[in-house]
C-alpha cells in the first residue's frame, strides 16, 4: 500500500506538449497519405508482404517443377531467421534455409539436397548481399522477379524470387 503511495503521475503541464505532437502526428496520418520513409526503407519492412511473397514464390515453385520434372524444386530463403515468416504463409510447401546452420527449418523440411532446385526467396535487407540471401549457393541463379508490398501507396518491402539450380552447400 505504501509503495503505491510513493508512485505519482507527473504534473499534466510536462505531459501536454508530448500529447499534443503525438496527437498532431496521427492526425495528419488519418488524413494525409504520407509516409516519413523513403521506398524499401520502413523500419517494419521485415514484416511486410510474406503473404504475398508466399504465394508467388509457390506459382513459380509449381512453374519450375513442371518444367523440370526430374528433380523436386523447393523455396529456399538464405537465413534461418526469416524462414518462419515465409514457412507460415508457403506451408504445405518445403522451404529450406540455405545456410549451414543447424536450426528448426532442418528439423522440419530437412537440410538441401546436394544438387538441388528452387526459388529462392531474398527479403529486402539481404538484396546486397549475396552470401547471406543464399543465391551464392547455387551454380546458376536467374533474378524472376520482385513482389513490392506497398503500406500507403509506397514500397515498404521489395523481395527478390530466383531461379536457382544446382544447390551446392
Amino acid at each position: 500500500y505504501f509503495f503505491f503511495l510513493m508512485i505519482r503521475r507527473p504534473p499534466r503541464s510536462t505531459l501536454f506538449p508530448y500529447t499534443t505532437l503525438f496527437r498532431s502526428i496521427l492526425h495528419s496520418l488519418l488524413a494525409f497519405n504520407w509516409l516519413p520513409f523513403s521506398a524499401n526503407q520502413h523500419p517494419l519492412n521485415d514484416i511486410y508482404g510474406w503473404k504475398k511473397v508466399a504465394a508467388v514464390a509457390k506459382d513459380l515453385r509449381d512453374e519450375m517443377q513442371q518444367q523440370h520434372p526430374e528433380t523436386a524444386a523447393v523455396i529456399f530463403v538464405g537465413n534461418w531467421s526469416i524462414f518462419s515468416r515465409l514457412a507460415w504463409y508457403a506451408r504445405p510447401v518445403a522451404v529450406q534455409v540455405t545456410d549451414t546452420r543447424y536450426g528448426q527449418s532442418d528439423i522440419w523440411y530437412d537440410e538441401p539436397l546436394k544438387g538441388s532446385n528452387g526459388i529462392v526467396v531474398v527479403p529486402p535487407k539481404y538484396r546486397t548481399r549475396p552470401n547471406t540471401s543464399g543465391v551464392n549457393k547455387f551454380s546458376s541463379c536467374t533474378k524472376k522477379l520482385s513482389v513490392v508490398s506497398k503500406v500507403r501507396n509506397k514500397a515498404a518491402a521489395t523481395y527478390d524470387l530466383y531461379a536457382c539450380y544446382g544447390y551446392d552447400s
